[in-house]
């Protein structure tokens, strides 16, 4: 049984089109509906080229349905060719218009869709040689790094997305010379260097490697800027062909990232012209990046006490990165702020002692370190949310719960770190504590407020508290 959707990519040892065609019943003739914004040169030796390939993979004849993006809602991005004469007279090709409005959004749209009358196909690939990997096998040939899903579709007809032919096709409907240069694909210089960029969300460490590999290229202040660290990271070229290599760690858990996957390059060529180059970051581990959290203190305590687990929590929300550039969310989320801290409830004695309590029994009866790590590091609510919500709290009133509190929490790290074995873990766990050489801790002012220093260590010594 076949499934109902693959991913196609241009690695693969066949082709996109000869994935598309042989998934389709052999017929005396057979409809293949494209919408593409990119057309070939040679318009008509594409085709011919894609009816012979049809033919050879399903043994069927091909009729083309061609829905272009047409510039100002008039013309081809390609030229008029008068073999398309016979073409179209013969019914083997006919253009459309778009039968669906065209949305505000679409410029930044960069995807293709290839329909046949059993499947639709949605990625990258332009109704061109190159685009579409035809010529996957075949030596010397240029072929694009192409990609996307084939799927079944249950459209009882193709004419239902064919509703508007362009009548007439004629020379008017494509461009000329000048009008293709204007429009054509601005395609970017090479970077002068090669680099890669990798971030592991497990040690919270960036590995950068640098190669500069062209002597005849001079590059000054060469700057790299990464989400979540503040300031750019300086490269000095000296000699070709000799890697750098370095490791940056980030002191806490990233947040930019969570949106922002990409990091820039910037440098001064040789012209003087500066230049930004982006790349993406591939981020590593994952299951280890921390995407949603609880709107507070006390829903992490009460969803603790109610006993329902972390994981899959129901009143758990995307942390508030994911939503920095919704404006209607943003003005929503600060109006619940400033109503919250006139209804800031009271998290007692009691319930800050119960939490912390059932917490540390669900790491204790943890079946794996990899359990734990998650209550650690992963679920919202984990140690490492919950020591940034603390940290406020502690930041804004140096209150004795606020000191118990700590204490508490921790506890709860020591806890966590004594029941696992592996040592880098371990100490991942143990920097989640909160010191107490803080400087927001050791403010004098806030020491007169949580009780003499003989008591605390009393108070310490009889509930085994762990402060450092």
């Amino acid at each position: 049984m076949m499934p109902e959707w693959q991913f196609v990519h241009s690695f693969q040892s066949e082709s996109f089109v000869s994935q598309l065609a042989t998934l389709n019943q052999a017929e005396e003739s057979f409809d293949l509906v494209v919408w593409s914004p990119y057309f070939p040169s040679d318009l008509v030796g594409y085709i011919e080229k894609l009816q012979a390939y049809w033919q050879h993979e399903i043994q069927s004849d091909l009729r083309l349905h061609l829905i272009p993006d047409l510039v100002e809602n008039q013309r081809m991005r390609t030229k008029w060719d008068d073999r398309l004469t016979n073409l179209v007279n013969s019914e083997e090709v006919c253009f459309y218009r778009n039968a669906v409005m065209k949305d505000d959004h679409s410029d930044l749209c960069h995807a293709k869709i290839w329909m046949t009358p059993t499947h639709i196909a949605i990625g990258s690939w332009n109704f061109t040689s190159s685009g579409s990997n035809i010529d996957l096998k075949k030596k010397d040939t240029q072929v694009n790094i192409e990609a996307g899903f084939i799927m079944k579709h249950h459209e009882p007809e193709l004419k239902n997305v064919l509703m508007k032919p362009i009548e007439n096709i004629n020379p008017s409907n494509f461009m000329i010379d000048n009008e293709l240069e204007e429009h054509q694909l601005d395609v970017p210089e090479l970077l002068p260097v090669d680099i890669s960029v990798s971030f592991d969300w497990k040690t919270l460490e960036y590995q950068i490697t640098l190669n500069w590999n062209d002597s005849d290229v001079s590059l000054e202040g060469m700057k790299l800027s990464l989400p979540d660290v503040s300031k750019p990271i300086m490269f000095e070229l000296k000699e070709v062909n000799q890697p750098i290599e370095l490791t940056k760690k980030l002191e806490s858990e990233p947040e930019a990232l969570l949106v922002q996957h990409n990091f820039e390059l910037s440098y001064v060529s040789e012209n003087k012209v500066s230049c930004i180059y982006r790349g993406f970051i591939l981020e590593k581990n994952t299951q280890m990046r921390r995407v949603e959290q609880f709107d507070s203190l006390d829903e992490i305590f009460s969803n603790l006490i109610s006993g329902k687990p972390l994981e899959d929590n129901p009143n758990a929300v995307l942390r508030s990165e994911f939503s920095q550039n919704d404006q209607d969310w943003l003005q929503e989320q600060d109006a619940v702020s400033k109503q919250e801290i006139i209804n800031r409830p009271t998290i007692s004695y009691f319930r800050l002692f119960q939490a912390m309590e059932n917490l540390e029994q669900q790491i204790i009866n943890s079946q794996s370190e990899s359990v734990i790590e998650q209550y650690a590091f992963v679920l919202p609510g984990c140690l490492a949310e919950m020591k940034a919500k603390i940290y406020e709290e502690i930041k804004e009133n140096a209150t004795v719960f606020n000191w118990y509190m700590r204490q508490e929490f921790n506890l709860l790290v020591q806890c966590a770190s004594t029941n696992v074995k592996t040592k880098d873990l371990q100490k991942r766990i143990q920097d989640l504590r909160l010191k107490s050489d803080d400087p927001v801790v050791r403010k004098s002012e806030n020491k007169n407020k949580i009780g003499e220093k003989g008591y605390r260590k009393m108070i310490k010594d009889k509930c085994h508290y762990v402060s450092i």
